[in-house]
């Protein structure tokens, strides 16, 4: 399976500008999981850059496997295009990018308005790379089960060694639990559960 990657969290990530015949390009990157994230920051950008001419945004939002881009203005194919073009042949997934020019008052031309929002994304794919904000995208697969009380903490070491994520525990006669593991990982860690339980697990 073809790795992709994402934005680590938490990190204050670059922003790259660059200048072509007086327009200036400003190129920035957004972690989203969702489409309303993507929304609530471009109106965000646009508040930003009220007095910019365009705006142009490409995102990916692989868990859902929509993707999408604008040109807000500029002449079809000659933006937002190439901006999510270039997002792609990085395999970053679960980002926005937006593209912010202040026209300079000259005429790229198609040609040059492809190379100036493609040359900016590069940059800023490459910023990313250089200060180590990324990192894999490791696919993860849900489970539920319940188990008795007695197996609790090994099923926690468990989780620890194989990086489980816990989603939910409901602590009733016995303990219902709901987690995400790594997909390469779960076939051993059910086995080592069903070790560990001596077969007492149940799985939903």
């Amino acid at each position: 399976m073809e790795k992709t990657f994402v934005l680590k969290k938490n990190c204050e990530y670059p922003t790259c500008q660059i200048e072509v015949k007086k327009s200036r390009f400003i190129a920035e990157i957004f972690p989203i999981d969702n489409s309303s994230d993507v929304r609530q920051i471009l109106k965000e950008q646009k508040q930003k850059y009220k007095d910019a001419r365009h705006v142009v945004h490409a995102f990916i939002l692989s868990d859902v496997n929509v993707e999408g881009c604008s040109d807000d203005g500029e002449p079809s194919g000659t933006a937002g295009k190439p901006v999510l073009e270039v997002l792609k042949g990085s395999k970053i997934q679960n980002v926005l990018i937006c593209v912010t020019r202040y026209f300079g008052g000259i005429l790229l031309g198609t040609g040059g308005l492809v190379k100036a929002y493609s040359s900016a994304t590069k940059m800023l794919i490459e910023q990313l790379q250089l200060q180590n904000l990324i990192e894999e995208k490791i696919e993860m697969k849900d489970f539920e089960f319940s188990v008795l009380y007695e197996f609790y903490d090994q099923i926690k070491k468990i989780f620890a060694l194989y990086s489980v994520v816990v989603q939910n525990e409901d602590f009733q006669t016995e303990i219902f639990i709901k987690a995400s593991a790594p997909q390469k990982d779960y076939e051993k860690v059910f086995q080592e559960i069903k070790n560990a339980t001596c077969g007492s697990v149940n799985f939903c």
